[in-house]
């Protein structure tokens, strides 16, 4: 076997472990390139019956049903397990803002077509009420 043709073996055999140890990292943590179907979340009653109107109507129609549901004064946590419950979700639920920060839960509504998401916003006072609220509901990029 001439010289040459051990360093073209060597590196096939370091490339195969290569390919094999990559393959094999990733089959452990679970990636996969091939992502699994994740069907559309039913509406949320904060956001049913919203579409047929222009994104500026749907969206004061949604401010307008978070603030009724959740005006100021409402305890912060009553109104956070209610979101969550609607499939609203947030970075960390259980950190808490102070009163110069806002916080945000988001609800995706995306379909095939567009990119449409469900934003709500609010400040709580010391004892843990809602001391602001605001709400979107918008599109974020449509096909």
């Amino acid at each position: 076997m001439a010289r040459g043709d051990k360093w073209v073996i060597r590196i096939g055999l370091a490339m195969i472990i290569a390919v094999a140890s990559a393959v094999a990292t990733l089959w452990i943590t679970g990636w996969t390139p091939i992502k699994p179907y994740v069907p559309p979340k039913p509406k949320a009653a904060l956001t049913e019956h919203l579409g047929g109107k222009t994104w500026d109507e749907a969206s004061r129609e949604f401010d307008r049903r978070v603030k009724a549901r959740f005006p100021v004064g409402t305890a912060e946590s009553a109104m956070t397990l209610d979101l969550r419950r609607q499939g609203f979700e947030r970075n960390d639920w259980t950190y808490r803002k102070t009163d110069n920060e806002e916080a945000t839960a988001y609800r995706s509504e995306s379909n095939f077509i567009c990119n449409i998401g469900a934003f709500v916003y609010w400040r709580s006072d010391q004892p843990g009420n809602i001391s602001a609220i605001r709400a979107e509901y918008r599109q974020m990029g449509c096909l």
